[in-house]
């Protein structure tokens, strides 16, 4: 476990949100399937290996940045977020390269730039951990090269299984003062995802401006989707604490909860789950926030925020009465209601306001209906892709 960004330094979290990469396996894959140490593999050792990357390879979509994700969060960036389509041969078009309007430096020979691609980018595209990060951190020492390299050292480190995020926001840090563009489009995501402490929203739009500006199709998604927060937050019709909590990625919860009081205690990967002590912000136990992570956006909103008050077996059912009374006056007669066990009071943007009355806790939760119902599925996924990445470890080691 390692110390909580965003936190008092004797508060702890486990790995931050982060996705695996949506990496389609190439044709490269073959070496595997061929021969070790000169010696044929066994026909039946083949036929299981292949079963291992047929299964991979249906599952492609699977393998999500999280993230950075992922993790969580990122995500963090992976390399889905630089290209779509599967190519032929990772070693010379790797499936994450991007033409920038930047042209190579003048002392970047073809020699050299396919000694990258094959020794660093490719490495990192088929999940090699060890052999990419050592192959990868060797071409940092390149002038012509070394911005490329820290990006894939971003985005390698930012993703589980083996991620290192401190890691990972410093290369991205150095990848962006080198002028790579993909190393502005991680180090963005990585703000919006929690993982940088000193961030701004203006700061994220302005690295994903540089990023669309060199070349990177995927920033002018990003960027379309800042815009779409700011018409978000005059219109959502459920702002707990007067905020729009629902509108912004995670970065933007925490910092908007932290500014008045909260301090943030841990953060659970496996749950997509962070937990604050509300301090002076509210007369509650502690306050839980659940996040979702679509695959298509690769960014932790908000889809559940909980104030858990702790109220003894004896208080519960006063502490509930309470409670209700402070909602129904804030929001009206709920829509459904079992007096003194739970009252729900939806919204029109497809929100929810919820108390209920669990033994000697009250709970009153701030729900976005839609990202609940996805969460199980899409943490299911990531799941599943992890397993996946074990898997494809796992031939590639025998």
């Amino acid at each position: 476990m390692e110390r909580s960004r965003n936190a008092s330094p004797v508060l702890v979290r486990t790995e931050s949100f982060a996705h695996v990469p949506d990496t389609a396996l190439s044709d490269g894959t073959a070496i595997l399937l061929g021969t070790r140490g000169g010696v044929s593999m066994s026909a039946q050792f083949k036929a299981a290996q292949a079963a291992v990357f047929n299964g991979l390879y249906r599952h492609r979509k699977r393998l999500l940045w999280l993230g950075l994700a992922v993790i969580s969060g990122v995500a963090v960036a992976g390399w889905s977020v630089w290209g779509d389509k599967r190519t032929a041969h990772v070693a010379t078009a790797p499936a994450w390269h991007v033409a920038t309007s930047t042209p190579l430096p003048a002392q970047t020979t073809p020699e050299a730039l396919a000694l990258f691609r094959q020794e660093c980018e490719a490495m990192a595209a088929r999940r090699l951990y060890q052999q990419a990060r050592k192959n990868c951190q060797r071409f940092t020492a390149d002038p012509a090269l070394a911005g490329q390299a820290h990006a894939v050292l971003a985005a390698l480190l930012g993703a589980p299984p083996r991620q290192d995020l401190d890691a990972a926001v410093a290369h991205a840090h150095k990848a962006t003062a080198l002028g790579d563009a993909r190393g502005a489009l991680i180090l963005a995501l990585f703000m919006l995802s929690g993982h940088v402490d000193d961030w701004s929203v203006e700061q994220a739009q302005q690295l994903l401006e540089r990023a669309q500006r060199q070349g990177v199709a995927a920033a002018e998604r990003y960027l379309q989707t800042l815009a779409l927060e700011q018409g978000c937050s005059g219109q959502a019709a459920l702002k707990p604490m007067g905020v729009p909590l629902f509108c912004g990625a995670r970065a933007e919860v925490l910092q908007q909860l932290q500014s008045r009081g909260m301090r943030h205690r841990l953060h659970q990967e496996d749950e997509w789950r962070d937990e604050l002590m509300p301090g002076d912000a509210i007369n509650a136990a502690s306050v839980d926030l659940h996040f979702d992570v679509d695959p298509q956006e690769q960014l932790p909103r908000l889809a559940r925020m909980r104030y858990v008050f702790d109220a003894g077996p004896q208080g519960s059912m006063v502490r509930w009465r309470e409670l209700f009374d402070s909602l129904s006056s804030r929001y009206g007669q709920p829509g459904t209601l079992q007096r003194g066990q739970q009252a729900a009071w939806p919204m029109g943007d497809g929100t929810l306001v919820r108390l209920s009355r669990e033994a000697d806790q009250c709970i009153v939760a701030y729900e976005h209906l839609a990202r609940l119902k996805q969460r199980e599925a899409h943490l299911a996924l990531v799941q599943d892709g992890l397993r996946q990445a074990r898997l494809l470890a796992q031939a590639h080691a025998l």
